[in-house]
């Protein structure tokens, strides 16, 4: 039989700061809503005054762009509110020591 060395796999107890979202993530997301949103904004100036058939396609990529992008980032925003704090009171739970550990195989 074959003897399984004891791992430390997820240990942030330690190190209570390190403990908190994922900042980048986060600004991945945002960044790609406010570029969706300068895209609408920039299709919709640019085509206002034309009148071919593909300006009027852009023109309307623009206007279905426009509440995606605002509706793309309602929602990581709350998300990334909630994100917060959920970290914060991890990180709360963990400093006043109220917390679990548990320890074992992982399968």
């Amino acid at each position: 039989m074959q003897t399984v060395p004891i791992v430390e796999i997820f240990d942030l107890i330690a190190n209570p700061d390190r403990i908190g979202p994922e900042y980048r993530f986060i600004a991945l997301f945002l960044i790609v809503g406010v570029g969706m949103l300068f895209a609408a904004f920039t299709l919709l100036r640019f085509t206002r005054d034309r009148r071919s058939e593909t300006v009027v396609r852009f023109r309307r990529m623009g206007w279905f762009l426009l509440p995606f992008s605002v509706i793309w980032l309602g929602f990581t925003f709350c998300m990334s509110v909630g994100e917060v704090q959920s970290a914060r009171a991890t990180r709360e739970h963990v400093q006043s020591g109220n917390y679990r550990t548990l320890e074992g195989c992982l399968e």
